[in-house]
């Protein structure tokens, strides 16, 4: 079964031809970021060229064929100080699992107590 997780990424215009350069050297990639395992929005929050993806309970392994070219892009932003092009949010099954990277979109974390 695996340990599964929820993800997002949003992606500036600015930095979207990177991410579709990352796109063109992995198929895996392309595949998990363009088959209906992702939700795709474009001009996400109204802006214009803006790509959204999203991911639920996936295995969201860094050597997964597919992942590790994303993660190689995150990384690319971070070490490029895009933080406020890009946003990766990760929450895994474990109440204390959360990644959250970049800043440059509305989307956080809720968690709540329900009885």
């Amino acid at each position: 079964m695996g340990y599964r997780s929820d993800v997002c990424l949003a992606i500036h215009p600015d930095i979207v031809p990177e991410f579709m350069a990352v796109m063109a050297k992995s198929e895996p990639a392309r595949e998990l970021c363009w088959t209906h395992t992702a939700e795709r929005q474009e001009d996400f929050q109204g802006l214009k060229g803006a790509l959204f993806f999203r991911w639920e309970h996936i295995k969201w392994y860094p050597n997964y064929e597919g992942v590790a070219p994303i993660n190689e892009f995150i990384d690319w932003c971070n070490e490029n100080e895009h933080h406020d092009d890009f946003r990766f949010v990760r929450i895994g099954e474990d109440d204390d699992d959360t990644t959250t990277e970049g800043w440059g979109f509305d989307i956080y974390v809720e968690r709540q107590l329900s009885y």
